[in-house]
């Protein structure tokens, strides 16, 4: 239908606005880590999840993508511990993300497993490092598969 004004009634105009915010922090944050600037990543990061955490938390996907990145940031920070507690988060949400959801944030199970298994490997966690691995390839097998 038409939509008066410049906001839907139930605000859902200012979520999709956060939502973009919070999607370009994620892009701004991987690419500063990707380029080895951490400080850039933490920044942008840490905006990140103040603003999913505050409006967006049942934004399952969105939220799943942001912890999954600040996790990353984490061990590249050298803070193995924050990073596997934030990337347990991660994991523990990922069954309530619809797929689509999570395909279209470009974030799935397999991207917060290797990431959890550095975190592990850091923390000298190196049996259960292995264990998440081989999940992890058994997640991608199966995506690669279409199943």
């Amino acid at each position: 239908g038409a939509r008066r004004g410049s906001q839907g009634s139930d605000g859902s105009d200012f979520l999709d606005a956060m939502g973009d915010y919070v999607r370009e922090y994620n892009r701004l944050g991987r690419v500063a880590l990707q380029g080895g600037d951490v400080r850039q990543a933490e920044e942008v990061l840490k905006q990140a999840m103040q603003l999913v955490e505050k409006d967006l938390s049942h934004n399952t996907s969105l939220l799943v993508l942001t912890l999954n990145n600040y996790g990353c940031l984490q061990k590249r920070l050298g803070r193995p511990q924050q990073s596997h507690a934030v990337l347990s988060r991660a994991l523990s949400l990922l069954p309530a993300a619809p797929p689509e959801a999570l395909q279209r944030e470009g974030v799935d199970t397999a991207d917060v497993l290797l990431n959890m298994s550095a975190a592990l490997s850091a923390l000298g966690r190196h049996g259960e490092a292995l264990g998440t691995v081989e999940r992890a390839a058994r997640e991608l097998a199966a995506r690669v598969g279409g199943v």
